[in-house]
Formats: C-alpha cells, sequence, structure tokens
C-alpha cells in the first residue's frame, strides 16, 4: 500500500479547488453547432471587383438639345406673342327690329277706326260682335220672325215664346229647357224633390220599425 506525503495532497487539493482560468476559449454559436455550413462567410474586401461609372453628361446639355431636334421635325417655330385683355375685340350687342304695335284706338285713314272684327262696330262699344259686325244690345242678335216681336231667335227663326227652340215640358211653362226638358228653376225644383224621395223609404222604414 503506498502513501502519499502529506505536502503532495495538499498541492493535489489546491490544483482541484483552483478556479478556472479567465484566458478561456470562446463557445462556437449555436448555428455553427446545428450546422456548419450556415456559418456566415464573410468575403475579404479586396476581393470584391470595382468597376469605374461611365462619366454622366449635365442635364442642362441634353434637354435643349433633344428639344431642338424635336422642333425640327415638327415645323419652323414663330414666336410667342403675349396678348392682354385690351387686344380683344368687345361683343357687340346683337339687335333685332321691332315691329310697331298698332293701338286699338288709333285711327286710319282708309278705315273709320282700325278694330278687330270681333268686336262691335260701334264706336265706343267693346263688346263681342255677334252677327253683322254689332253686339247684342245694337242689333247683332236674331231677332224672332214673328212680325213686332224684339225677342231673341231660339231657334228655328222664333223665339220661345212663338214656338222656336224647346220649351220646358212642365205644363203652363214657356220658359226654355235647360236640362232634361225642364227651365233652370223646374229642374232645381224636381231635382229637390228626387232626393227627397230616395230618402224617403229609409226614413218610412226606420219609422215604421221604431214605432213597432
Amino acid at each position: 500500500m503506498q502513501t502519499g506525503s502529506p505536502t503532495s495532497s495538499m498541492v493535489s487539493t489546491q490544483q482541484r479547488l483552483s478556479p478556472v482560468p479567465r484566458e478561456v476559449a470562446p463557445m462556437p454559436s449555436l448555428r455553427t453547432m446545428i450546422s456548419p455550413s450556415m456559418a456566415k462567410r464573410v468575403l475579404p474586401v479586396s476581393t470584391l471587383p470595382h468597376a469605374p461609372l461611365p462619366a454622366m453628361t449635365p442635364y442642362s446639355n441634353v434637354v435643349p438639345s433633344a428639344y431642338q431636334q424635336m422642333g425640327s421635325s415638327v415645323g419652323p417655330t414663330f414666336p410667342s406673342k403675349k396678348r392682354s385683355w385690351a387686344d380683344a375685340t368687345p361683343v357687340q350687342p346683337v339687335m333685332y327690329p321691332v315691329k310697331a304695335r298698332s293701338s286699338p284706338g288709333t285711327h286710319s285713314s282708309g278705315t273709320h277706326r282700325s278694330r278687330a272684327s270681333k268686336y262691335c262696330k260701334i264706336e265706343g262699344c267693346e263688346r263681342v260682335s255677334q252677327r253683322n259686325n254689332l253686339c247684342h244690345s245694337h242689333g247683332g242678335k236674331r231677332l224672332c220672325k214673328e212680325e213686332g216681336c224684339s225677342s231673341k231667335d231660339r231657334g228655328n227663326g222664333y223665339c220661345i215664346k212663338h214656338g222656336g227652340g224647346k220649351i220646358c215640358s212642365m205644363s203652363g211653362c214657356e220658359k226654355k229647357a235647360r236640362r232634361k226638358g225642364l227651365c233652370t228653376q223646374h229642374f232645381r225644383v224636381s231635382d229637390e224633390n228626387s232626393s227627397e224621395d230616395g230618402a224617403s223609404p229609409y226614413m218610412t222604414d226606420h219609422s215604421a220599425y221604431g214605432s213597432v
């Protein structure tokens, strides 16, 4: 059985307990540990080619020449002229001739007075002419053919009294028939009676039921 000296055992224990030296090799990254082909490949700067840029002509020298070529191809150019509002010709209003209208009261040399034929020819009368350019009051109406009768012709050349036109169908009435063979007065009376007759059956039935 071999036994070591106490000094050697102490040295070995100190070496075991001594801290890890600071100069430790760095650990590889996780990407290189998984796949070494995914590691970044950094190319040296000297390997990239540097091609010289072509010489650029100034823009001010290119644009005018292009415009000159376009102008020569289109046609001759003319100097521009600025126009002002004073150079423009003003719009002249168009005047149309107006026809002179003659008033109804003016007199002409050829006729007694210039009036429409639909008015009465009597001076100062403004009524519409009925017959022979005369109004009703100035003899323009058609009179009854009966001698001495001045009533208006209602039909067949006679007035209502002398058998012209249609007389009211009511006995004893000599007025002109207006509606349904009756004059205005008798038609109104018959209309009122018919309305009362239409309401009377309901009233009689209602009164009969009420009495029961």
